[in-house]
């Protein structure tokens, strides 16, 4: 090969590292400085981007936050008002396909920027299986740096940030002052625009009217894809849990444990799968956690047995439901069957029972 060429290829190696280096940082100072776009990430740039980023700028851009609710898609429908505090000391940062190893890490960071008082921590099934959703965590989560060089890369997030900067730059040319969000979307919320118009009453309280009829929806909703996960149970997961507890503990965090309602015909499915699954959880969360109860709310409650509570699929419960489960958490009502490690055979007899009762 002749020295001409050599050059060459040197050129194209220099330019090619640095380029990806400049590409990386404007990458992770732009998800750095994400608050910096508060009136500019909105609604519809959440939906193009993993939830988890949505929830990371929800963090950012709220730095007296102090109570969270913590779960997968199911709790975006939890009102974190009802944690009690100010509208902006509370936010619900559950997100799709939520597990335990994720929660760990948005606590880390919560314990490390923010002064946590109180968590909710939502929890069902499969939050502890071996299962890959294919999700991307925040670069700021991400411990392995060379990880987190090659998520950096990453050129979808790299669209995101120019769009952001150019709503940014013609605001600013054209002196346009854009509203802020509504207050449904800073409390981590998820809106169902297609489902429910959403008014803001007061503080933080919203009404969800329907545009649905019932009964029709629930029939469209049973007809859905309504997945059940059946990967095996991972014990590490279980060790996530401890260190998550562990932190709270430490950090003086009130912590509650709540697993997640779905239909009653869910419930059922695959010979009681869901049920069995999470009674086996449960039990290992006993035995190798220091949690000392947990609100299960699949004890076929109203919750599980109303058609009206669903709406999209026989998973995702609605804001009625929510609040429900809100107000009996904090209440500690019958709503759910509150179980600990001195009534957990009793637990185990009644979830035996009901799986028995339906064959």
């Amino acid at each position: 090969m002749s020295k001409f060429y050599k050059i060459k290829i040197i050129k194209v190696i220099f330019f090619s590292i640095f380029f990806s280096f400049l590409f990386s940082f404007i990458n992770i100072f732009f998800e750095k400085n994400i608050s910096y776009f508060k009136n500019a990430y909105d609604f519809n740039f959440s939906t193009e981007t993993d939830e988890r980023f949505y929830k990371y700028f929800l963090l950012k851009t709220i730095p007296n936050s102090k109570k969270f609710i913590f779960g997968n898609s199911q709790a975006t429908t939890l009102n974190p008002i009802y944690l009690g505090g100010k509208i902006n000391e509370v936010v619900n940062i559950s997100f799709s396909g939520a597990n335990i190893e994720e929660q760990l890490s948005f606590l880390e960071w919560i314990v490390n920027n923010r002064n946590p008082e109180k968590i909710y921590l939502g929890l069902n099934y499969y939050s502890f299986q071996n299962l890959d959703f294919n999700s991307k965590m925040p670069l700021e989560f991400q411990k392995n740096i060379l990880k987190k060089y090659l998520r950096s890369l990453d050129i979808n997030n790299f669209k995101i940030y120019l769009k952001l900067v150019k709503i940014k730059l013609y605001n600013f040319l054209f002196n346009i002052n854009p509203k802020d969000q509504s207050k449904h979307f800073y409390l981590g919320m998820r809106t169902y625009p297609n489902y429910f118009n959403i008014t803001d009453l007061h503080n933080g309280i919203f009404d969800y009217n329907k545009k649905f009829d019932q009964k029709k929806q629930f029939n469209e909703a049973k007809n859905s894809k309504n997945f059940i996960f059946e990967k095996n149970l991972s014990h590490e997961k279980f060790i996530f849990l401890q260190n998550f507890v562990e932190i709270c503990t430490k950090n003086n965090i009130e912590l509650k444990i709540f697993f997640e309602p779905v239909n009653k015909i869910q419930l059922l499915k695959k010979d009681s799968f869901i049920l069995k699954t999470e009674l086996e959880v449960i039990k290992k969360i006993f035995a190798h956690t220091d949690v000392s109860n947990i609100y299960y709310f699949n004890n076929f409650n109203k919750i599980n047995l109303d058609n009206n509570y669903y709406f999209r699929d026989l998973i995702h419960y609605d804001y009625d439901a929510g609040k429900l489960i809100m107000e009996s958490i904090n209440k500690k009502n019958s709503l759910s069957y509150i179980v600990t490690k001195k009534n957990l055979k009793n637990f185990e007899k009644f979830i035996v029972k009901k799986i028995n009762e339906t064959k």
